[in-house]
């Protein structure tokens, strides 16, 4: 009975030291945020002070466009901060589309973060992301005059529930 808990045990570390040999290798790249912490969002993608100009479902913003606005719009205070930072750990990714435009993604296990309106991404698509590293720059790419109204960022913020990726407000995590 000790001789086969010995060889499970020495399984377990041949497993385990194969595992971070191809991870240190770069096998793993594109899950590699299984290993990262999944904590959640916190801050601001805007170091230094910001101004809201529409919130999450804000209804000034619902009788212009029609639609609900599922996240917040930030625009810095000082016209020099235009950087904006990771608000968690996981992977990037770079993502265009048409109201949003050029925008970031962040992802990990619990939590996705989305910076829109991008001008420059300074990450490469499956690039490993750390809390408060520059992910981008400001801007005011995307659909303009109906998704785009000057130089901003649209930071939203997804939330796994039982595997349901569900919009929340990112407000709350913000403070």
């Amino acid at each position: 009975m000790g001789n086969i808990k010995y060889i499970i045990a020495v399984y377990f570390v041949i497993v385990i030291v194969t595992m971070i040999l191809l991870y240190s290798l770069g096998y793993f790249k594109n899950i590699s945020y299984i290993f990262l912490p999944n904590g959640r969002p916190n801050g601001s993608p805007i170091h230094g002070s910001y101004i809201v100009t529409a919130y999450f479902h804000d209804p000034r913003y619902f009788k212009i466009f029609h639609h609900q606005h599922e996240g917040i719009d930030l625009v810095p205070k000082n016209a020099s901060n235009t950087f904006l930072y990771s608000t968690i750990n996981g992977i990037g990714y770079n993502n265009y589309d048409v109201c949003g435009g050029n925008s970031v993604i962040i992802k990990n296990l619990n939590y996705i973060i989305y910076l829109g309106h991008i001008k420059v991404s300074y990450i490469h698509s499956g690039d490993e992301i750390h809390y408060g590293e520059k992910v981008a720059q400001i801007g005011e790419t995307g659909m303009f005059g109906v998704c785009v109204t000057g130089v901003h960022v649209h930071y939203q913020i997804y939330k796994n529930e039982d595997n349901n990726w569900v919009i929340v407000n990112p407000y709350p995590y913000m403070l």
